[in-house]
């Protein structure tokens, strides 16, 4: 992949490092994860991390793991402002899987993201071993390595994904 700058990367088996929980949930550490339990039936919980970035930039965010419920979505929000930056809800899967989407910074310069739940059940949970941000330079951003896709719920996916259909 040429043009594309590592931000940041982490895999869960080290900790948390600066990882949080966004609202009411549990995190323990399981083998080389996390495994996030929501302790609420309302709003977004889930885990989130704050990082600096550069304004009106391309960015890939990749996020390795799973969830039992087809509920937990892949989440980046200007701090300043509250805006999210990925718009639509990009769900993970319920068999572990890379999930990858490109997002554009705007005006935002410090960001949130991380993985969150929509309309969670207490006790829902997600499985993640690794995260990976990084950033397209020169204003080229084509991973070479994956194949891009729709997914019927988000405009700028970056990988296939595995099918969510056999969720419960």
């Amino acid at each position: 992949m040429k043009n594309l700058t590592k931000v940041h990367t982490w895999c869960f088996a080290s900790g948390l490092d600066g990882y949080v929980s966004n609202q009411s949930v549990e995190i323990l550490q399981v083998c080389d994860a996390v495994r996030v339990t929501s302790k609420q039936s309302s709003s977004t919980p889930g885990i989130k991390r704050n990082l600096s970035v550069q304004a009106n930039t391309d960015y890939i965010l990749s996020v390795k793991g799973y969830s039992n419920r087809v509920n937990a979505f892949v989440w980046v929000m200007d701090k300043n402002t509250s805006q999210r930056l990925i718009p639509c809800y990009c769900y993970l899967g319920c068999q572990p899987c890379w999930k990858s989407y490109k997002f554009n910074t705007g005006c935002a310069t410090n960001i949130d993201f991380g993985v969150l739940f929509t309309s969670p059940k207490i006790g829902d949970f997600m499985v993640l071993s690794e995260f990976e941000l990084v950033r397209c330079d020169n204003n080229t951003c084509h991973p070479t390595t994956t194949v891009a896709t729709t997914h019927p719920t988000c405009a700028t996916p970056v990988k296939n994904t595995i099918s969510t259909s056999s969720c419960s």
